[in-house]
């Protein structure tokens, strides 16, 4: 077959090493004005990490399952109520959530908040790294959004925190039982950038869903408006003994991530 050569890219490199044929790169003015005036924003995506919808448990840790409790709330006669919605529901009282299969609501049971959907989304801080903020109005008591992570020992903690998180400066543990910890900085769900407020407008919750599984919501402590930021109060227990410095900005702030 016939061989067949093609022309040098335009940008070739013996043009570009060329002088007679180069020029120097300028920066559009009007992009160097803003640059110049601090006006450029650069946005930078949230962190990598594994999502998941449910808890993980690392090897060694038991997951405790026992048959689940059913209450004696009856079903509303308007379809338009909502069943088990107070205290006078034995399973809300006690930070269970109803069975969908055993209430006898059905439906119109208000107490299986952690089969919805979440109303949140990441945010950029100026100061605090990623945060999280909700894009719906938030009633007071309302879940926003589960706290999922992989389950481990507070010595596998403590292993990580040596190990693969070392040199980290943001960490995603929430202990949720007697030597248990939620890791959620690899695997996890979008809960894990909520930010620490010594002034909060959201707090933590810990239920027993389905089959009595643990599960750990962040909760609205107040009215919240559509665009706001969540926090949570860390109460932060440094390993190390070192304190935390908080950036909060709250009128309440303590200085510190944790107790003084």
């Amino acid at each position: 077959p016939a061989a067949i050569s093609f022309p040098l890219p335009t940008y070739s490199g013996e043009a570009l090493l060329d002088p007679e044929q180069t020029e120097d790169f300028q920066l559009p003015w009007d992009i160097w004005v803003a640059r110049k005036e601090g006006l450029l924003v650069q946005h930078r995506e949230p962190p990598c990490y594994v999502k998941l919808r449910n808890n993980i448990y690392a090897d060694g840790v038991k997951r405790v399952v026992m048959d689940q409790g059913v209450c004696e709330c009856e079903r509303p006669s308007d379809s338009k109520s909502r069943g088990c919605n107070d205290e006078s529901c034995f399973n809300r009282m006690m930070f269970y959530e109803c069975s969908p299969k055993l209430c006898a609501c059905g439906d119109l049971c208000s107490n299986q908040r952690f089969r919805r959907h979440e109303f949140v989304r990441e945010l950029e801080t100026e100061s605090r790294g990623f945060g999280l903020r909700t894009k719906v109005p938030l009633a007071p008591g309302q879940l926003i959004t589960e706290y999922c992570g992989e389950v481990i020992t507070q010595h596998m903690c403590l292993e990580r925190m040596d190990t693969i998180y070392q040199g980290h400066h943001n960490f995603y543990f929430l202990k949720c039982g007697p030597g248990c910890v939620i890791d959620a900085g690899q695997q996890g769900t979008v809960a894990r950038f909520a930010n620490h407020s010594c002034e909060p407008n959201c707090h933590i919750e810990k239920w027993y869903g389905n089959r009595m599984e643990l599960r750990i919501g962040l909760f609205a402590t107040g009215k919240i408006e559509a665009g706001a930021e969540l926090t949570y109060d860390y109460n932060y227990q440094s390993v190390s003994g070192k304190e935390e410095p908080c950036y909060c900005g709250s009128a309440r702030c303590r200085g510190v991530i944790g107790q003084r």
